[in-house]
């Protein structure tokens, strides 16, 4: 005989209460998708299974079972004790066991199910805190002729109550252009018999600037969300990333969302710094930097189809000082993609030996929109002998017009 002890990685299963529940010890646990349970109880199961052909064909050999479970709740640890019944004259011998679906860990003392007997066998799985209306899961038994194919299956499905938890784990929120207040509804779902009144709002502290409330929702109750609301005077250029929880005022479980609200931007210049290179006449240097404008990424001919939309959208204007004098810049757009290609040609002699930086300045105009960016200018010296990674990053880059 083999005794079996299969581990699998991840949430996990389920089982069937026949002769009742009990509970058997309790414990502190940390879900792995971010909900959280100050503790949950084990809870031991019986339950029986009894096999059928998985085909109607007297010589088939594939086998299965399916055991449809009560209604389970969320943030337990069950221990099903399976009962697996063979009702056939002839034995299902096995190789290898695994499991199907979000894991668990199985446990039998025996390598075939015999002819007209049964096997017993245990089922260690957690049902998770957060929200999984219903379940399903397998146990497969391999060949033992061919650990390829399949000889039985078991599989398990079941629903849950008593859990909670947003429906995303990551939100973004958008700042648009001009706008005064901006929204967003960030939704969370619940199971009876938790009710709304028991869930507690909070977040980050960076976030304190921005407004916070649970919502029901009047078309669909059973959908509520978290409002936020934000100031844009208030958001940072940079942005801010923060945290959102919902806490069970009486269990303790968490369910968290991160939230990324930042500014809308009708462009992109990468680099902002420029690392200049020698060009072929004496005292000259050159460049080369893309600018993207999403608003001018089309399809096909589409805005020559439209000629309206061409009054809307104007051409990107670019100037750029370098150490306080006026550079040389000429755009080239790659297509249709709103990308274009800024070359610069910058002109200067220099009395002494050339400094290892210049300040740099663009100023771009897009459909009334001004950028100001304030970065540097790397000559060829500086390029050969620096070692400044951080300032080979753009470190210190500043932005004025937002």
């Amino acid at each position: 005989m083999l005794t079996w002890t299969m581990f699998f990685v991840a949430s996990l299963l389920v089982s069937e209460p026949s002769l009742g529940t009990h509970v058997s010890f309790k414990q502190d646990v940390i879900d792995k998708d971010g909900t959280t349970a100050s503790v949950v109880e084990e809870v031991h199961l019986d339950g029986r299974a009894v096999l059928k052909r998985l085909n109607s064909g007297s010589e088939s050999k594939s086998f299965f079972a399916k055991i449809e479970l009560p209604t389970l709740e969320g943030g337990k640890t069950y221990r099903a004790n399976i009962t697996v019944v063979n009702p056939y004259s002839e034995p299902i011998p096995f190789s290898i066991v695994s499991m199907s679906g979000i894991g668990g860990k199985f446990t039998g003392d025996f390598q075939e199910i015999p002819a007209l007997g049964e096997v017993k066998c245990v089922i260690q799985f957690d049902v998770s805190a957060s929200l999984h209306r219903a379940a399903a899961q397998s146990v497969l038994f391999h060949s033992a002729e061919d650990p390829s194919k399949v000889a039985l299956t078991l599989r398990y499905t079941y629903e849950v109550n008593n859990v909670f938890a947003f429906l995303q784990r990551r939100v973004e929120m958008e700042i648009p252009e001009n706008e005064k207040n901006v929204n967003l509804r960030v939704p969370f779902h619940f199971v009876e018999p938790i009710t709304m009144e028991q869930l507690e709002l909070s977040w980050s502290e960076n976030l304190n600037g921005v407004n916070f409330r649970i919502e029901g929702d009047g078309e669909n109750s059973e959908l509520p969300y978290v409002m936020v609301e934000a100031v844009p005077s208030l958001i940072p250029r940079s942005g801010v990333v923060g945290e959102l929880t919902l806490r069970n005022v009486d269990t303790g479980v968490k369910s968290q969302v991160e939230i990324r609200i930042f500014h809308h931007e009708p462009l992109t210049l990468r680099p902002e710094s420029l690392r200049l290179t020698r060009g072929r006449q004496a005292n000259s240097y050159s460049a080369v930097a893309m600018l993207r404008i999403p608003a001018l990424q089309v399809k096909g001919d589409e805005r020559a189809e439209e000629p309206e939309a061409e009054k809307i959208v104007s051409v990107p204007q670019v100037e750029l000082a370098i150490g306080g004098e006026e550079a040389n810049v000429a755009l080239r757009p790659l297509g249709n993609s709103g990308i274009y290609r800024v070359t610069v040609h910058f002109r200067k002699q220099f009395d002494e030996s050339p400094p290892e930086r210049l300040g740099l300045r663009w100023k771009i105009t897009f459909n009334g929109v001004e950028r100001v960016i304030n970065s540097h200018a790397f000559l060829p010296s500086s390029i050969e002998n620096s070692t400044d990674q951080k300032s080979e990053s753009g470190e210190g880059t500043t932005r004025e017009g937002e």
